[in-house]
């Protein structure tokens, strides 16, 4: 076994973000804290949880965030795309993470990962026919679309942009934080709940 394979195959367990919707207040002060944390601005559009929900529909709202999987399809597509990996397991706590300094903006993680909805991926990794020297290809050649992903649920996966480069972010259980997870931390309802990964089924 080679050590690519032994690095894949041997991941240990994470910590998760349990959620109740049925004690979620849409206040969203999770997503405010968690792109304050992370990004130093009170902007959910960089939060890595989302609460979704609709005023004028009855019912619980849907809390979006990164399951930490058992298997992590990220992970694994991560790996076996780049010889170094953006998304990394933080050895103390399980969590994964990426890092943003090594993060090429390929969206391979968003592409692997089993909860995020149908969408259109730009594809970063191929240049278009134009430019490799090739004739733009015509409307009957061009590939079927996917689903149009501003109809969707947030993804568990997203990006933000740093110039022209796409930086991919996601739930990493604050695992930076002696406090834990700066969402869990400040819920007023006390919708979220950190589970360590010795507790976790």
């Amino acid at each position: 076994m080679d050590s690519t394979t032994e690095r894949i195959t041997q991941v240990q367990r994470a910590g998760i973000i349990q959620a109740d919707a049925g004690l979620c207040m849409t206040c969203c002060e999770c997503e405010v804290a968690c792109s304050l944390s992370h990004d130093g601005a009170c902007n959910p559009s960089l939060s890595r949880i989302h609460i979704e929900y609709n005023d004028f529909v009855p019912g619980a709202p849907s809390i979006v965030v990164c399951k930490q999987c058992d298997w992590p399809s990220c992970y694994y597509a991560c790996a076996a795309k780049w010889g170094e990996p953006a998304i990394r397991i933080d050895p103390s706590s399980g969590a994964r993470y990426i890092d943003p300094s090594l993060c090429r903006g390929c969206g391979t993680c968003l592409k692997a990962c089993p909860l995020t909805p149908e969408r259109k991926v730009p594809d970063r990794g191929e240049p278009a026919p134009e430019q490799r020297g090739g004739e733009k290809p015509t409307s009957e050649e061009q590939p079927p679309e996917e689903l149009v992903p501003e109809e969707l649920a947030p993804p568990v996966i997203a990006y933000k942009s740093a110039g022209r480069k796409r930086i991919y972010l996601k739930c990493d259980l604050c695992f930076t934080r002696p406090e834990g997870p700066a969402c869990v931390q400040i819920c007023p309802g006390n919708a979220l709940t950190f589970v360590p990964a010795a507790k976790r089924r």
